[in-house]
């Protein structure tokens, strides 16, 4: 059996997981891909779930505590959109994830003195073996004056 209901705050505070099971959901009327999720802990969260391509997928939004009712009726409409164009919101997800940790390697990686940079190239390449002489190289380098980035004279 389906609850489905428009959820309130009232409901919301007041719906519980019975007894013997592991979770339970209250589906929302005024957005249907949404539902609360209760577990046995009292714990609370919203999950927005579809079907893309014949699979069910299923996306947490977050804990009651964290998301507004109203807030979590807006994500879920924002997940359905793009379920509905044939995205599948968890893949968006990891990729740009992906994206911003490889920004974030960039813009380090832009920092580093070309001898931190050469590091990092033969650990990418598997050179452990060479790692300590380089870094010998750019201590020797820092003791004899040189700036970052340059060479000793």
């Amino acid at each position: 059996m389906t609850n489905r209901i428009r959820l309130t705050a009232g409901r919301v505070d007041a719906f519980a997981c019975p007894t013997g099971k592991s979770q339970a959901f209250l589906w929302d009327t005024e957005a249907p891909a949404l539902a609360l999720r209760a577990t046995p802990t009292g714990r609370k969260t919203y999950a927005f779930e579809a079907r893309l391509n014949g699979d069910t997928l299923r996306v947490n939004i977050g804990t009651v505590a964290d998301w507004p009712l109203d807030k979590a009726r807006t994500e879920a409409q924002r997940l359905k959109m793009l379920v509905d164009a044939g995205t599948d919101p968890r893949q968006l997800k990891r990729q740009q994830q992906a994206e911003a940790q490889a920004e974030a390697v960039a813009a380090h990686e832009a920092e580093l003195t070309r001898t931190e940079r050469r590091i990092v190239q033969l650990r990418r390449l598997g050179g452990d073996d060479f790692i300590p002489a380089v870094e010998r190289m750019g201590r020797a380098a820092k003791a004899n004056g040189a700036k970052r980035g340059e060479r000793a004279a």
